[in-house]
């Protein structure tokens, strides 16, 4: 398949899926890892939220503060496995609000916004500290992955500039990505 084409199609599904969010099958949005919906009945929704476990003091709080408001019948939270079910008057709060009241005590607005890496983005992320680290083994400190990255950016550069002249977007852009590379990585991460 012709690079272009893989290109465009790869651009294309990336915006057909931006800002949908990830429905549950009643209807409200799952934010994986943060805050999932598991079931979403009338009256009844029980949600898999993480933080729970790490800091269930925060969802004592919750429990107390929504129990005081008449609406919720019940509060069950289980810091053990981070499930939090809420047991409410249908006819007096609509599941929405429900789920974004937990958000919103819960503390979980800004990991919800928080875009998450993919996993193909983990993977080469995984992939260069791997070459990274190997290459600065290898070399006894002497060099790193990164800056091999670099010093093969430039080499590049000054051959294309020497075999053509300074052209563009050639040796400029094969300069300025090691500037980039180089300058960026000061320390080992």
């Amino acid at each position: 398949m012709n690079m272009t084409v893989m290109g465009a199609a790869l651009a294309a599904c990336a915006l057909l899926s931006a800002g949908q969010e990830r429905l549950h099958s009643k209807g409200l949005p799952s934010f994986p890892g943060v805050l999932e919906i598991r079931s979403n009945l009338p009256g009844r929704i029980r949600m898999e939220v993480p933080s729970v476990r790490k800091a269930p003091e925060k969802a004592d709080v919750m429990k107390k503060t929504l129990l005081e408001t008449g609406v919720f019948r019940e509060i069950t939270v289980n810091p053990v496995t981070g499930s939090v079910l809420f047991c409410y008057d249908a006819d007096k709060i609509e599941p929405e609000v429900v789920e974004g009241v937990a958000v919103r005590l819960l503390g979980l607005d800004q990991a919800i916004e928080k875009r998450p890496e993919s996993i193909v983005h983990q993977g080469i992320k995984s992939l260069c500290r791997g070459v990274d680290n190997g290459i600065y083994d290898a070399t006894g400190g002497l060099i790193s992955g990164r800056t091999a990255a670099g010093i093969a950016l430039i080499v590049t550069a000054v051959n294309k500039s020497m075999a053509s002249g300074l052209t563009l977007p050639g040796a400029a852009t094969l300069l300025w990505w090691a500037s980039g590379i180089l300058g960026r990585g000061a320390g080992r991460e």
